[in-house]
């Protein structure tokens, strides 16, 4: 009785063992995994329905080579975009980045890694089982990155799960509050005494948003620390809110939809002295009006200058009753010389004082 007990304790405590081994693998424990798919795309050829499971790469390492789950497999040149959302990734002391990739074969990856899932930045190649990359030299030393996008490179497309096969992809590094600072201070020399970098210990002081751009306030160029979307390289997107995405006023974004070469007027930002700067065209649909077009008499303002016709109108009268004359209180600027608009015939001159009897011919016949 007393080996049985004996032998069920030593197998639990190796299990216990286990566990606590397996959650503390990596610096942030369960954190560590990437937790969010953002794209997929199975290549051509595709694997078969089963491998295109692309939440299997989510989580903790669980590849059964058994049962042939816990895997993704890419396709040949497939592609698959994961997200960190409650975690970061940035260069760390020592390899930053493991990828998980099992499968019969080996095939050879892109691993590229990104701030905001738009700009990326190639950080090397991993094949077969798992592989861990250093950031080293490769980014900038206070960058983060939330994605991680794999690509296979296609080398091997045959069978049931041609491409890699993706099982985990984990962030090495601890937690941005517990990274590795490298002592950033500087000696003064005339008072002979050591001023701390407000950045050294926590650069989210001086990069609030977390878009690797510091704050102006601490010598960075984020025209917005209070915005990630807002920084200097940044894209700069067409949009009728004002908003800078690149911190340059003076560029608007993309809005010539007609194609005649000037830019919407919907689409503007506001500089520093509260002016609006922004695309001339007030009619981004029609490629003849623009402020190179010339004023023609149609009531449109061909040139953009906020007067159709102009310096081709002058003055004309309702002339409700039909009777050539027009009522002088109510006049409009056209540039032909009899029109009728919405009903109305609009004429030259402003002589009937009772526009709604066309007997009355002139206002010199009223007593």
């Amino acid at each position: 009785m007393s080996k049985i007990l004996v032998v069920i304790f030593a197998i639990s405590t190796f299990y216990s063992q286990s566990l606590i081994a397996a959650n503390s693998d990596y610096a942030q424990g369960k954190k560590a995994y990437a937790d969010k798919v953002v794209s997929y795309s199975a290549g051509n050829p595709q694997p078969k329905s089963k491998y295109q499971k692309k939440k299997q790469a989510l989580g903790k390492p669980d590849f059964n080579s058994t049962k042939m789950n816990g895997f993704v497999s890419l396709g040949c040149k497939g592609s698959l975009t994961v997200q960190f959302t409650n975690n970061v990734l940035f260069d760390d002391n020592g390899a930053d980045l493991l990828i998980s990739e099992v499968g019969p074969a080996s095939e050879l990856t892109t691993v590229e890694i990104s701030e905001n899932g738009s700009n990326w930045i190639n950080v090397g190649s991993i094949s077969g089982n798992k592989k861990s990359i250093d950031l080293k030299g490769k980014v900038a030393r206070e960058q983060v990155f939330h994605y991680v996008r794999l690509t296979d490179q296609g080398r091997n497309c045959s069978g049931d799960t041609p491409g890699a096969d993706i099982d985990a992809v984990i962030a090495l590094n601890p937690s941005l509050e517990n990274r590795s600072v490298e002592a950033n201070t500087t000696i003064s020399q005339t008072a002979g005494t050591i001023n701390n970098d407000p950045c050294a210990e926590d650069k989210r002081v001086c990069d609030a948003d977390g878009d690797s751009r510091l704050a102006i306030q601490f010598g960075g160029d984020d025209c917005d620390d209070n915005d990630a979307g807002r920084f200097p390289g940044n894209v700069e997107v067409a949009d009728q809110f004002g908003k800078d995405e690149d911190c340059d006023p003076t560029t608007f974004g993309f809005a010539d939809h007609d194609g005649d070469g000037f830019h919407a007027t919907w689409a503007y930002n506001i500089d520093e002295k509260g002016e609006r700067i922004g695309g001339k065209d007030c009619d981004d649909k029609n490629p003849s009006v623009n402020p190179n077009a010339y004023e023609i008499c149609d009531n449109v303002d061909n040139n953009c200058s906020g007067i159709a016709d102009d310096g081709l109108a002058f003055p004309h009268f309702a002339d409700k009753d039909r009777d050539r004359l027009g009522d002088p209180k109510q006049s409009k600027m056209l540039c032909d010389c009899d029109r009728l608009i919405d009903g109305i015939m609009w004429v030259t001159n402003n002589s009937d004082c009772n526009d709604s009897d066309p007997t009355n011919k002139s206002c010199s016949k009223q007593p």
